[in-house]
């Protein structure tokens, strides 16, 4: 039997697998060589961003949350697009390609500021409309943005100009001001033990980590120390934390137990306790796995992508790639149309089974025991 969850997390692997596809695709095309984790992050930050839209869509008392989860982690998983700009690339053009990269890093400082301030700005003026706190959040990122970051915003060439150096100080500067209100949600949490929703405050201990993270990134480069391998597979540890703490979100948004959940958190709890349940995530992802290969479009689906996926890194030429895609794309569209046009001339009653059945036959059964 499916549920609600099962369909909504349906749609977002099938988007996902989808995402996944086209990045298969992409690889490819030329572009600078990038470590493989590098691809399956930018698929987690898609991942992600499809749980936002679902909760965007769900959570009416915290959608503003999620909106900004899911232009931070959108940004995010956008990033591959950088390794097809540069020399001998898709896009031959240095100047294009490192311009790209710096104000990369200057958007991608403001998201995670802006996740991280709305929260603790939520949780601090408890009550207040949401579209006042969104404001009250820019206008305390925006003007500090503006003074940390004029000199580059103002003339573009600066970038070339300056060394690396000098962008990573004014984006470590820059993250200060998140870490501030990060610790002013922890001092908050601890003192008063309020709750805006389940695992909100899961989420802000991600975006701690992924603010630590980026912090120390920085002044590894600044100082020439290599850090950034070490903080890569913090990076994959915390994406995965995140991923499932989302899963767990959209399997309580779209829950009963958790409409009833949120209004009594969001009207005010008369024990003054948030009701909390446990729930095992490796039982419900089981589930749900178990749930998804049970439709058959959703097995087609995922055996393509398997199937691309062993095209893509058998090590044969483009052509060969090409030719293996196309035969394999046929195949299968082929076995669904088969499949599909079977399913609707037996539901419609054109297959006659002409072969009866001896033991459920009556005509067989009189017959024998006539003889007998």
């Amino acid at each position: 039997m499916f549920t609600k969850n099962h369909n909504i997390h349906f749609k977002i692997i099938n988007y996902w697998l989808t995402f996944v596809l086209f990045l298969t695709i992409i690889s490819n095309l030329p572009h600078q060589d990038v470590p493989f984790f590098s691809w399956f992050n930018c698929s987690i930050y898609f991942l992600i961003f499809l749980q936002s839209i679902c909760l965007f869509r769900q959570d009416k008392h915290n959608r503003f949350v999620f909106l900004n989860i899911g232009l931070f982690s959108l940004f995010h998983s956008l990033s591959f697009t950088n390794i097809f700009i540069g020399e001998s690339f898709l896009i031959e053009d240095n100047y294009l390609r490192y311009f790209f990269f710096e104000y990369k890093h200057i958007i991608l400082s403001f998201l995670p500021a802006l996740c991280i301030i709305h929260v603790a700005l939520k949780y601090l003026f408890k009550g207040m409309q949401s579209y006042k706190l969104y404001a009250l959040s820019l206008l305390i990122i925006l003007p500090v943005f503006l003074w940390n970051y004029h000199p580059f915003l103002l003339d573009k060439e600066l970038i070339l100009d300056v060394e690396d150096a000098v962008l990573y100080e004014s984006v470590m500067l820059f993250d200060l001001l998140p870490l501030c209100f990060l610790i002013l949600y922890g001092i908050l949490l601890y003192r008063h033990d309020w709750s805006l929703g389940e695992h909100i405050s899961t989420l802000m201990v991600c975006f701690f980590i992924i603010t630590m993270m980026d912090i120390t990134n920085l002044y590894g480069n600044i100082n020439g120390i290599t850090v950034f391998r070490y903080t890569q597979y913090v990076l994959l540890v915390n994406l995965t934390f995140l991923l499932t703490t989302m899963f767990r979100l959209v399997n309580h948004s779209y829950s009963v137990f958790g409409q009833f959940y949120d209004t009594i958190v969001n009207s005010g709890n008369a024990f003054g306790v948030p009701i909390k349940r446990k729930q095992t995530v490796s039982y419900a992802i089981w589930q749900m796995t178990k749930s998804y290969f049970l439709q058959w479009r959703n097995a087609i689906g995922f055996s393509m992508l398997v199937m691309a996926l062993a095209i893509n890194f058998s090590g044969a030429s483009l052509f060969v790639k090409i030719n293996m895609a196309v035969l394999s794309f046929g195949l299968v569209v082929l076995l669904y149309y088969l499949t599909a046009l079977y399913q609707k001339r037996t539901s419609n009653g054109n297959i006659v089974n002409i072969k009866p059945r001896l033991r459920n036959n009556p005509v067989v059964q009189n017959n024998k025991i006539l003889e007998g």
